[in-house]
């Protein structure tokens, strides 16, 4: 438990408030290669391998924090895809590292000093200023910004990391990735998993740092806060050939007539260079919407979601930086046990309601009775959590047979009452 001197959480991640300057996004094609094997001759229940997924060609875009290319989308089509991918990732962090860990000076007009010396309140914590003011310029280009708390400005700073993003990276393309991780022994890895087969994140950086400037490549899934396809998948060659072993059914008739359109527009020869065309548009289409999406967080919480890995993690610290309010955390392991079973119905309800935030005590049992918990208004500024034992009339059991309130799942010997039941003071009136 925490400390008393140590137990408010608030927003602190300052640092998520600085656009990410660089954004690598990539997604691998695959072959299926067929399993020549023997079927085994019991009759007992097995799974039977027919084909395995090899990465034959990547895609990937790096992109700025004006949302431009860095250059022109890299395509590569060939053996050993996913080694190939990496070695090139790796060279495109040398060539950015430069430019994130150099500073440019920032060169003030007399404007903007007269827009300083003005400036009463942090524009990053919205707080005021006190001694501690200073002025605050991106690194990248010593354009100024504003005034800033020390504090706020040691924060707000690049990250030493650049993220890349895949579309479905935990259930698809991160598998081609960690097999092939094993071949860069000058690195260290940190993994972050559901469990052995599903990987929520993944980040790779050099073991020794050179000129004490350790630049790391951060893997994240785009899926985890835009779940849903980008678009629907085609193919080519004869119809007859994408018959899917693995659903039962043939292409549909309509992506069969829009393969044949694109690769008319484009003047496709060969499936190799549809393979080109179809992996960039992924890679381009995936750039163009997380671009967006971190445009809009960035717009409406001042948060950019490439420094974090899920939607939940981007909710929470948006919660605690839109609200700017302190959580006093529990100091005693007494009340934590109280409360820390779930609620029925706790996101359709509970969390709908006035949340509580501090100033947590015990209260005395003798100072409620029946009455007074049933006349504390329901918005009352002061919230409760009452244990309480409950008696359940006899005349209400043919009523309430279906859908009994304050269930308890456990093994009945004989007929009693409930005991020990916490209840939030507002379903006790009911």
């Amino acid at each position: 438990m925490p400390s008393p001197d140590r137990n408010i959480l608030q927003f602190q991640k300052i640092e998520f408030q600085h656009k990410v300057p660089f954004v690598i996004y990539a997604d691998f094609e695959s072959i299926i290669i067929p399993y020549h094997s023997v079927q085994p001759k019991n009759q007992s229940a097995y799974t039977e391998k027919i084909a395995r997924h090899e990465p034959c060609g990547y895609a990937y875009v790096v992109i700025d924090a004006n949302g431009k290319m860095l250059k022109p989308i890299t395509v590569y089509r060939g053996p050993d895809a996913a080694t190939h991918f990496i070695n090139n990732l790796i060279k495109e962090k040398d060539q950015i590292t430069p430019m994130i860990t150099t500073i440019i000076p920032m060169n003030l007009s007399p404007e903007e000093e007269e827009q300083f010396n003005s400036e009463t309140r942090c524009y990053l914590c919205k707080h005021l200023l006190e001694n501690d003011k200073v002025r605050d310029h991106c690194h990248l280009s010593g354009r100024y910004r504003g005034a800033v708390h020390n504090y706020c400005n040691l924060k707000y700073k690049m990250r030493k990391m650049i993220p890349v993003v895949f579309h479905n990276l935990k259930n698809y393309d991160a598998h081609h990735i960690i097999k092939c991780l094993g071949n860069f022994k000058d690195h260290e890895f940190n993994i972050l998993a559901n469990n052995m087969e599903k990987y929520i994140t993944f980040s790779m950086r050099k073991n020794i740092k050179e000129n004490n400037v350790t630049v790391s490549l951060q893997f994240i899934d785009s899926f985890q806060f835009l779940p849903t396809s980008l678009q629907k998948k085609i193919a080519i060659p004869p119809a007859s050939a994408f018959y899917s072993t693995l659903s039962g059914e043939h292409v549909s008739e309509e992506d069969y007539e829009h393969a044949k359109n694109v690769w008319s527009t484009f003047k496709i020869k060969s499936l190799g260079e549809y393979h080109d065309l179809y992996v960039a548009s992924d890679v381009l289409l995936l750039a163009d919407v997380f671009e967006n999406f971190r445009n809009i967080c960035l717009k409406n919480y001042e948060l950019d979601p490439a420094h974090l890995i899920t939607s939940p993690s981007l909710a929470w610290q948006a919660c605690l930086k839109m609200s700017r309010q302190p959580l006093e955390l529990f100091t005693s392991i007494d009340m934590h046990l109280f409360i820390e079973k779930d609620a029925n119905n706790l996101y359709g309800w509970a969390m709908s309601q006035a949340l509580p935030y501090g100033d947590f005590k015990w209260i005395s049992p003798p100072t409620f009775n029946t009455e007074q918990i049933l006349s504390i208004h329901e918005n009352s500024e002061v919230g409760y959590v009452f244990e309480v034992d409950l008696e359940y009339p006899t005349e209400l059991h043919n009523l309430h047979s279906d859908y009994p309130l304050a269930p308890e799942k456990l093994l009945i010997k004989k007929a009693y009452d409930f005991t020990h039941f916490k209840k939030y003071f507002t379903n006790i009136r009911f």
